[in-house]
């Protein structure tokens, strides 16, 4: 278990400045448009001022960087719903802090 923490804590200190972009014009599937670091990132931001596919692509950077399984578009899609539902009591929880916990606590989905 210490190891699994310790793996996590990698993981989210590798993408705390992580905000991925092309540099393109038109953003891909992909490209995080969401100016701001995953770092700083509140619930509270995640659950009002990110738009749906912004909060795809953090999730998606999330479900990579943690590790995960599966890394398919609906897995990323249901680790949304996932932080969007523990984000919505303590809006001011950062959402790298949520979604490590929710990597922790599902061995079956994370390594």
């Amino acid at each position: 278990m210490i190891r699994r923490c310790i793996v996590v804590l990698l993981a989210l200190v590798a993408l705390a400045g992580c905000s991925s972009s092309s540099g393109s014009k038109t953003p891909g599937k992909y490209d995080q448009t969401w100016r701001g670091s995953y770092k700083t990132l509140t619930c509270a931001q995640w659950l009002h001022e990110m738009t749906a596919d912004q909060r795809f692509v953090a999730s998606h950077d999330f479900v990579i960087a943690l590790k995960a399984r599966d890394t398919s578009d609906s897995f990323a899609r249901s680790f949304v719903v996932n932080i969007s539902r523990d984000c919505e009591p303590v809006q001011s929880l950062k959402v790298a802090e949520v979604a490590a916990a929710l990597a922790t606590i599902d061995t079956n989905d994370f390594s």
